[in-house]
């Protein structure tokens, strides 16, 4: 190696470094994305099997005693869900909704919802998801998954 070739190591070394963690950090931010889109698709499935599970039966003299009326139920059980996998709960946008069945004999309960079996329960999750890593889009990604079952019981 002649003498004025001696920095040169080092400084493609600088450049190759950089370029090698940007692609690491990206890598690993984008698998926070993924993982926050896959926790939301499933979640929101999970709230719909939760309530059409329970029916007409959460409210809370009749449920665990954790939880409180239906919404209140699946609201809390996403949150808890949200909490076990270290998803931020502050701005999650939870909403669940009753709707009678077109299709088929659905009653409304006495409390005026439609959770009597045969109607239908759909659970709507929005996430919005911020990349931390700095090279990659600053703007929030609104990360939402619905879910719509038949309640059974």
């Amino acid at each position: 190696m002649e003498r004025s070739e001696r920095g040169s190591t080092l400084i493609e070394f600088g450049l190759v470094i950089i370029v090698l963690l940007m692609f690491i950090f990206g890598i690993i931010d984008m698998g926070r994305f993924l993982f926050a889109y896959h926790w939301v698709a499933n979640t929101a499935r999970e709230a719909t099997r939760f309530a059409i599970v329970r029916g007409a039966n959460c409210s809370s003299s009749q449920g665990n005693g954790i939880y409180g009326e239906c919404p209140a139920q699946i609201t809390q059980f996403v949150q808890d869900s949200a909490a076990a996998n270290s998803i931020p709960q502050q701005n999650l946008i939870i909403t669940p909704v009753y709707n009678p069945n077109p299709t088929r004999a659905c009653l409304q309960s006495s409390d005026g919802t439609f959770d009597t079996p045969g109607c239908v329960v759909e659970v709507t999750i929005t996430y919005p998801f911020k990349f931390i890593f700095p090279l990659l889009p600053t703007v929030t990604y609104n990360i939402t998954s619905s879910s719509q079952m038949l309640i059974t019981n």
